[in-house]
């Protein structure tokens, strides 16, 4: 049973140690290299010379600097300022991010109340997003309008795919079942 267990419980002590000396004798064979791997080439459907990728590469670092010049200008101001100034500059920030996030909670309810609305008329939820209005109203319209434009269309889809030159034209004066049961099986 001890041996069973030291089975089991074999540790490799060698991971566990701390690291030795280097070997001072140059292992006998070379290291072998990873293969290297050939180089990446660009997609063959965008064709970039190098004049196209410097000038992408100058405008994104052109744009860059100018954000870092504007925002060194903006604490070089700020720094200029006094103490009252300081705090008026702070809240109206601090107002500006305020707004911010009322509008972009105004757009997420409104959002959420015109998937409420397509899903409660069972139309497709990834329309919400060009029927969404701040004044609930407006959006309604524009949902009602699209619920009946959509509901055209598919009819228009479905009648296409049903088209059938040897359908019956008129079936107001459809067969019972029973007659479609004697039809089928060849009885008058």
């Amino acid at each position: 049973m001890t041996k069973e267990i030291e089975n089991k419980f074999k540790l490799n002590l060698q991971l566990h140690g701390e690291p030795g000396d280097p070997p001072t004798e140059p292992p006998k064979e070379p290291p072998v290299e990873p293969p290297k791997e050939p180089p990446v080439e660009p997609p063959k459907d965008e064709n970039f010379t190098r004049k196209d990728v410097n000038a992408m590469i100058a405008a994104a670092v052109k744009k860059a600097q100018e954000e870092a010049k504007k925002q060194i200008e903006e604490e070089k101001r700020i720094s200029t300022l006094s103490a009252e100034e300081k705090a008026k500059e702070e809240k109206r920030a601090l107002e500006e991010k305020l707004k911010e996030y009322e509008s972009k909670e105004a757009y997420n309810n409104a959002l959420s109340d015109t998937k409420k609305e397509l899903e409660d008329r069972k139309l497709p939820l990834g329309f919400a997003e060009f029927l969404v209005d701040s004044d609930s109203t407006k959006a309604l319209e524009s949902i009602k309008t699209f619920e009946k434009s959509f509901k055209e269309e598919v009819q228009k889809a479905v009648e296409e795919r049903l088209k059938n030159p040897n359908a019956p034209k008129n079936l107001e004066h459809g067969l019972t079942q029973e007659e479609q049961l004697k039809q089928a099986f060849g009885l008058k």
